[in-house]
């Protein structure tokens, strides 16, 4: 009897090392926890992780930036923002030349609607990071895409990007967002909103409720705002109500998606992929919707702007088309010219495809440029 209570005592001792064993104990534990979190979009487990992390110790900027991102990244209400302000003010304080500490305060003043703080501390920023790229090319996007001087006082040419287009902010069609009615900017937040969770038949309501109600039949505009650049078009199409809506980041998701709605339901698709400088970059997912219904799914390959690889294409079993899911490969491309078209070699043409749509022209026009490359 003896012996079996200390066989039974020692197991609940195992038991309970082993369970200690795996429970994140180390500030750098609990770090790359959030960190993984936060990449999943589990921002609830994200916020828990990084507080954990923070609490073991309180010094480590990186943290207060994790957190803060993941603040930003849940539901966006006035406490979040808040939250997340706080956390990047305090990562600053600890580390003056943490990077991503000035970009994440500058997107939450943006957020706010607070252009003149957004600009002062991402001039700060500019200041303690000795000039770091990619916060004075944000700083160029926020102040309107005029030349930006460097903290030396050196001027920095942004006619155009490396790719020879026509700086995002001097093209004739972009409006800051300070010039965008009230209307105009809720319009668009919730757009933003509805494109990132694939949701089609919202931003259709959206695009509906807003051509009813500001009385205009037409919505075009290209633009930045909370950090992504936009191009957007809203207008009667011959099959209905049509909607166009590109985003891009400068680093991390972005979305393409093209729909047209009437009285049997919304159509088009929605296509997401990684952005790199602003760039498409990554193996796309496309979901195709036919009068509501699931129609196909797709990846296409990404490489600096272009289709850069084979599409492949699958059919699911709930398709409208009432068949076993399926899966093909139609076409292929290279270096954004089809080359395979229906599984069948193609001559190159001069029609470049990009994330949704080709454009029809050489790379040396400006226009097809300017399409293609933000």
């Amino acid at each position: 009897m003896k012996r079996s209570w200390l066989l039974i005592f020692l197991s609940i001792l195992l038991l309970a090392g082993c369970g200690k064993s795996n429970s994140p104990t180390t500030w750098q534990e609990q770090y790359d926890l959030g960190v993984r979190y936060l990449s999943e979009g589990n921002y609830e487990e994200a916020i828990i992780a990084f507080t954990a992390a923070i609490e073991i110790d309180p010094k480590r900027a990186e943290a207060y930036v994790g957190r803060g991102d993941a603040y930003v990244g849940s539901v966006e209400t006035e406490e979040n923002l808040a939250a997340a302000q706080a956390d990047y003010e305090k990562a600053i304080e600890l580390d003056e030349s943490n990077i991503d500490a000035y970009l994440g305060l500058a997107n939450v003043y943006i957020q706010q609607g607070d252009y003149e703080r957004t600009l002062d501390i991402l001039k700060k920023g500019a200041e303690k990071t000795e000039d770091n790229q990619k916060i004075l090319d944000i700083l160029t996007e926020i102040s309107g895409g005029e030349s930006t001087s460097d903290s030396t006082g050196t001027e920095k040419n942004t006619d155009y990007n490396i790719y020879g287009a026509t700086e995002f902010t001097q093209r004739e069609s972009y409006q800051a967002i300070e010039d965008l009615t009230t209307d105009e900017v809720f319009f668009l937040r919730g757009a933003l909103k509805s494109v990132t969770q694939n949701d089609m038949n919202s931003l259709d309501q959206l695009s509906r409720a807003y051509v009813e109600n500001s009385g205009h039949d037409v919505f075009s505009v290209l633009t930045l705002l909370d950090g992504y650049k936009i191009q957007m078009n809203v207008s009667p199409d011959h099959n209905g109500m049509g909607t166009s809506l590109e985003i891009r980041p400068k680093e991390g998701m972005g979305y393409g998606l093209y729909i047209v709605s009437d009285n049997g339901g919304v159509s088009g698709s929605c296509t997401s992929c990684v952005c790199s400088n602003w760039q498409w970059n990554g193996v796309a997912t496309e979901l195709v919707l036919e009068q509501g219904d699931i129609y196909c799914y797709a990846t296409i390959p990404m490489k600096e702007g272009l289709r850069d690889g084979a599409v492949v294409t699958t059919y699911p079993a709930s398709s409208i088309t009432h068949s076993p899911e399926y899966t093909e490969i139609y076409n292929e491309f290279q270096d954004g010219i089809m080359i395979k078209a229906n599984g069948t070699s193609v001559e190159p043409d001069n029609y470049f495809w990009g994330l949704t749509h080709g454009t029809s022209g050489p790379l040396s026009s400006q226009s097809t440029l300017d399409d293609l490359y933000w």
